[in-house]
C-alpha cells in the first residue's frame, strides 16, 4: 500500500507503520493532537478523539446476534 500511495504521488506521501512502538492508544493520540504523527489505527481508544463514540462501549445495547 505504501509503495502505492507514494507512486500515485510522486513520492509526496510515504506510509511508514510503527507496530506498537510509538506508545499505546492514549500516547499515539497525544501524538496526533501535537503534529507528531498524522494518522494512527485506534480501537479501544477512539472515544478519546470523539466522545459521543462512547455510546458504543454501552454493554447490551446493541444485539450482536445474526440469527434471523
Amino acid at each position: 500500500m505504501g509503495n502505492r500511495w507514494r507512486k500515485i504521488t510522486d513520492g509526496q506521501v510515504k506510509l511508514i507503520i510503527y507496530s506498537g512502538t510509538l506508545g499505546d492508544e492514549p500516547n499515539l493520540i497525544d501524538k496526533l493532537r501535537v503534529g507528531q504523527l498524522q494518522a494512527v489505527a485506534l480501537s479501544g481508544a477512539l472515544p478519546e478523539v470523539e466522545p459521543a463514540l462512547r455510546c458504543f462501549q454501552i454493554p447490551t445495547m446493541f444485539d450482536s446476534s445474526f440469527e434471523n
